[in-house]
């Protein structure tokens, strides 16, 4: 006999759960991909192509307009189907239902299409409904399938181990390593070995680096703003991230390469091809992928070719460098060198090293310079901004008189304010609506405490900008308030409390802690382990910008460009800016 669970408002069998995820919805799912794809074929190339360079938003609107053009001509196929016993489960606006209703496949297709564009509110109501309650919900989504979306009562199952929350299956799908790196062999190498140094250099001992990037990054923002004393206007997006990009290779294979404009414009180039060439594959179903896989992902493999053909050579020297035992560079190539000397010399090999060290970067570049780029936004476009920035340079300035300077990290372990800045642009500005994707692998499917077993193949994921946007965890949530989390380190210490007590706090608020109100480098086993490279990174661009340049008052923060589940910096804003006069 099947044991009856809970979910929702609906009662589903254990059973017959799995087989409504896995078989009747997405089959159904995957036949309008198959006819989207069939009808948009004159499109498709110019879509495509658009889409994997850097402006998206339009190439995605255009595949929007395609796919609701589509969907009127074939619902009423979907409809005709006499099926009035197919139980059926989706999110609703905000509501989970579950039932033998006719019209549950134009439901479907409903709430499929308004997760294209309309995903924030999709899940925020999901979230004032169920969330907020302790529940689970259900969300359709173009990209992935179904997804259970847990509540933060419920994050603790995401860092269970891989055999029975899997979170590599779902790193495959955001990278689509197949068919963008052409080798998913090499990828699955990488993850066991290039992000053991990530972990060993980049978390352990990123103060190792703190010196080259607070170089590297002043170097980079002076080219790119320029030393005009007189307004001008950038790119946001843009500049930002030929920043991130150039102090990044400077970090990870060093100058002079790092300073080679058409390398550094074609690892650009390749991480937002990668990410959007995968998102598209994704939501293909598998049949398709094969297929179109190649052709989709074909400007990813051309920007991989372009930047191996420019990196290798140098990969090869800096090898025999390393066996001629000369000087060598202080960076994660070299890191990578040796930890493959130590522990797995059939690594060596240029090619090999040469691709993994792009896989780091295209990381490191793509989430960065979405950072960066949303806290230049929100701090020069909030109504306090003179103050904070006024606070900002206070810092600053303090903390270099004590500490020689900012490039060291002593002195940006005592940016309070900044971290603080920084936070909270990542929690006002997130880059998903749903994060830290899971697949139960379980054989036997995952048993929640409230009796409720969420089955093997199922995805599970965090509303994360829900919860960074919940007033019950962050008061006034929607106002960005720079120094929202070095407040209470700054404040006069009760009488009475310990210095320890003090010093925990102080931890407990860095933009690096994560927890299950903050989680944009995820949380517990699986939380980002170049968090600290990037808070670093961050620190020391916004300390130099403040410090060195004014930012004219946005009146209104562009809006992020909300794609599916993605959450897009604006990418054509444009602020004005002027060097500060030197004393």
């Amino acid at each position: 006999m099947l044991r009856k669970h809970m979910v929702g408002r609906g009662r589903y069998s254990e059973g017959s759960l799995h087989h409504r995820f896995r078989f009747h919805y997405l089959a159904r799912y995957q036949a309008v991909r198959f006819l989207i794809s069939y009808v948009s074929k004159v499109n498709r190339r110019r879509a495509l192509e658009r889409c994997i360079n850097i402006d998206m938003a339009g190439s995605i609107q255009l595949l929007v307009a395609i796919v609701i053009v589509v969907v009127l001509v074939v619902v009423s196929r979907l409809l005709r189907r006499d099926d009035p016993e197919q139980l059926y489960f989706t999110e609703m606006r905000g509501e989970l239902r579950c039932g033998k209703l006719r019209g549950s496949y134009l439901t479907w297709m409903r709430d499929l299409l308004g997760t294209i564009t309309g995903m924030v509110e999709i899940v925020d109501e999901g979230y004032d409904q169920f969330s907020k309650r302790g529940r689970l919900f259900v969300l359709a989504s173009m990209g992935s399938g179904s997804i259970v979306v847990l509540p933060s009562s419920h994050l603790q199952i995401l860092s269970r181990p891989e055999n029975q929350v899997a979170a590599f299956e779902v790193q495959l799908e955001t990278w689509q390593p197949r068919y963008t790196i052409g080798n998913k062999e090499l990828y699955e190498s990488t993850i066991n070995s290039a992000f053991k140094v990530v972990r060993k250099q980049l978390m352990k001992d990123v103060g190792r680096f703190t010196g080259p990037m607070a170089h590297e990054l002043a170097a980079g923002i002076e080219k790119y703003w320029g030393s005009l004393e007189e307004w001008t206007t950038v790119n946001v997006y843009d500049t930002c991230s030929q920043i991130i990009a150039r102090t990044t290779s400077r970090l990870f294979f060093g100058l002079p390469l790092c300073r080679d404009e058409k390398l550094l414009e074609q690892c650009r180039h390749y991480s937002t091809a990668v990410f959007g060439s995968a998102a598209l594959i994704s939501a293909l179903p598998p049949i398709l992928q094969k297929v179109l896989g190649p052709v989709i992902a074909f400007p990813a493999k051309q920007r991989l070719a372009t930047c191996t053909s420019i990196l290798m050579p140098y990969v090869e020297r800096r090898l025999l460098q390393t066996r001629e035992r000369k000087a060598v560079s202080n960076d994660v190539l070299q890191c990578m060198i040796d930890e493959a000397y130590q522990t797995n010399p059939e690594q060596l090999e240029a090619a090999h090293l040469t691709q993994s060290l792009l896989i780091l970067i295209l990381s490191a570049i793509h989430s960065t310079s979405y950072g960066f780029t949303n806290c230049i936004l929100d701090l020069n476009s909030s109504d306090c901004c003179d103050d904070f920035i006024a606070g900002i340079r206070e810092e600053c300035e303090c903390v270099s008189a004590d500490s020689g300077g900012l490039g060291n990290r002593v002195a940006v372990d005592r940016l309070h304010r900044i971290d603080s800045c920084i936070k909270e642009s990542l929690r006002i500005s997130g880059f998903t609506v749903v994060s830290l994707m899971r697949v139960i692998s379980a054989t036997n499917g995952l048993k929640l405490d409230d009796a409720t077993v969420i089955p093997k193949g199922v995805r599970v994921g965090a509303p994360m900008q829900a919860i960074h946007h919940d007033s019950s965890f962050y008061h006034d949530p929607f106002r960005f308030n720079a120094f929202r989390f070095s407040e209470t380190c700054e404040s006069p210490r009760p009488r009475g409390q310990p210095h320890q007590n003090r010093a925990q706090t102080r931890t407990k608020e860095l933009s690096t802690n994560t927890n299950e109100k903050f989680l944009t480098y995820g949380i517990g086993r699986h939380a980002c382990p170049g968090r600290f490279f990037a808070s670093q990174m961050m620190s020391l661009a916004l300390a130099y910008v403040v410090q060195n340049y004014d930012v004219e008052h946005i009146s209104k923060r562009p809006k992020s460009q909300p794609i599916l589940n993605i959450l897009m910096p604006p990418t054509s804003a444009t602020i004005r800016i002027r060097r500060r006069a030197k004393n």
